[in-house]
Order: C-alpha cells, then sequence, then structure tokens
C-alpha cells in the first residue's frame, strides 16, 4: 500500500492517495510511513509550518534508511518554499520601505517599540525577527523582551509602520509612535504625597517653581514605570601592580 499511496502522489491524484492513506491508518495506525505521508499531505496542501514539525519529530525516531532520506528531501523542499517566501517577503519590505523614504511628508521621527512575549514563545518569534531585521537568530532572541516594553529601532514614522506591519503578521507584539508625542503628556515634578486614602493628593513643583498640587483616584493609574537609581560611594581597589588606589564605584 505504500508504493500505491507514493504512486498516487507522483501522480497528483490526491484524492485516491487520501482514500489510501486513510486506509493504510485503518490497517497500520502506529506504522511510521503513515506518519510520513500524513504529513507530505500537508506539505502539499501549503501548510509548511506543520509539515516541517513533523518531518523533524520523525528524523529524530526514524531508523529505516529509505525513510530517512524520504523525511531529509521533504524538509529539503521546504527549506526551499521558505527560502523563496523569505526572499519575496524581503522584496516587498524593501519596496515599501522605498516607497515611504520617497514621501517627503512621512519624515516625521518615531520610535519602534516591543512588546513582552512568554519565555516559551521567543524562540520560534526570534526566527521570524531574525528573517525580518536580517540578523541572526541568537541576537533577536536577545532583544525580544519577555517583561516590558523595549525601545528597538528610532526612525521615520512611514518606514517603521512598515515594519510593525510586518512584525505583527508574524505574531510579534509592538507598536510605533511618533517622538512629538512623548512632549504630549503632563509631567509633574513630584515631591510628595499629602495623601494617599481615598485619594491620592500629590504635591509637585510646577514650570514656575511654584508649589502646587493634584489629586487623582487610583482607579486612573493605567501604568507604572519603577526605577531605581545607582549609589556612588568612593572605594579601594588594588590596581596591575598590586597598589591601592581609590576610586568612585556603584555601591548598590
Amino acid at each position: 500500500m505504500i508504493k500505491e499511496i507514493a504512486e498516487a502522489i507522483n501522480r497528483q491524484d490526491y484524492q485516491t492517495a487520501t482514500r489510501l492513506v486513510n486506509d493504510f491508518q485503518t490497517l497500520e495506525n502506529d506504522n511510521p510511513w503513515l506518519k510520513f505521508y500524513q504529513a507530505r499531505f500537508n506539505e502539499i496542501k501549503g501548510e509548511i509550518g506543520l509539515a516541517g514539525q513533523e518531518y523533524r519529530k520523525m528524523l529524530q525516531f526514524s531508523t529505516n534508511p529509505q525513510l530517512i532520506a524520504q523525511i531529509r528531501q521533504g524538509i529539503a523542499r521546504l527549506e526551499a518554499i521558505e527560502r523563496v517566501e523569505v526572499e519575496q517577503q524581503q522584496q516587498q519590505r524593501q519596496a515599501a520601505l522605498a516607497k515611504a523614504k520617497t514621501n517627503p511628508s512621512n519624515r516625521e521621527m518615531g520610535l519602534l517599540i516591543l512588546e513582552p512575549v512568554a519565555n516559551e514563545e521567543k524562540q520560534p518569534l526570534a526566527q521570524k525577527f531574525a528573517q525580518i531585521f536580517k540578523i541572526d537568530a541568537y541576537s533577536a532572541r536577545l532583544q525580544i523582551p519577555s517583561r516590558s516594553w523595549r525601545l528597538y529601532r528610532v526612525g521615520a514614522m512611514a518606514e517603521l509602520e512598515v515594519y510593525v506591519d510586518d512584525l505583527r503578521k508574524k505574531g510579534i507584539p509592538c507598536f510605533c509612535q511618533p517622538i512629538t508625542a512623548i512632549n504630549r503628556p503632563n509631567v509633574y515634578l513630584a515631591r510628595y504625597f499629602q495623601a494617599i486614602q481615598p485619594e491620592a493628593t500629590l504635591v509637585y513643583q510646577s514650570a514656575h517653581d511654584l508649589t502646587a498640587s493634584i489629586t487623582f483616584d487610583w482607579s486612573e493609574v493605567t501604568a507604572v514605570v519603577e526605577g531605581i537609581l545607582p549609589i556612588f560611594g568612593e572605594c579601594v581597589d588594588m590596581d596591575v601592580r598590586r597598589n591601592q588606589v581609590r576610586k568612585i564605584s556603584i555601591l548598590d
């Protein structure tokens, strides 16, 4: 039956091949060749990612030389398809970037921000990130954040929007904002909290160097940015000649 399935696929008689695979599954559900042809059908249907996973999983446990050769051929076909797709996507991206650069109205500067993803998702997303920005997968994985936003690139908004569109299509969460948006929020030079319950009253220094206050409900707080400042101090260290030297270092 294996030979009949192979012949049906070679002559592109997928209806007959499907019927034979179903019959084969009824007779020998654990046969490794059945798994191979199921992956082959996923490849034919264009489910490249799923077929690739199945081929590589089978390659780890298969011992039949003929089956291993067929699996390697399948992986090679998928890699060739992926290379063509990546080249086409890069050409489309370069065309979109070139078009964005030629428009004088698209020169407003902006920020490309990457949003955090779960650690278990970073590895597959890093491959896609690397393809878009033409970097190696290891560097791409280091760039994708897992806890908070990360500023990845500064550039013209029109160009950043092209990258955001490509990244989102690959499942990588991100957004871009014009730099001018940074100056829009009201920023208060906080001094201390006069009250924290039931509402918060913050005493701050105004732009005219006067003391003022603002009251808000805690439900209005939608985001919090935490930061720490280093503590510097003078300490004693040893130079290359084992002489004591004093220098300013970060203590904590």
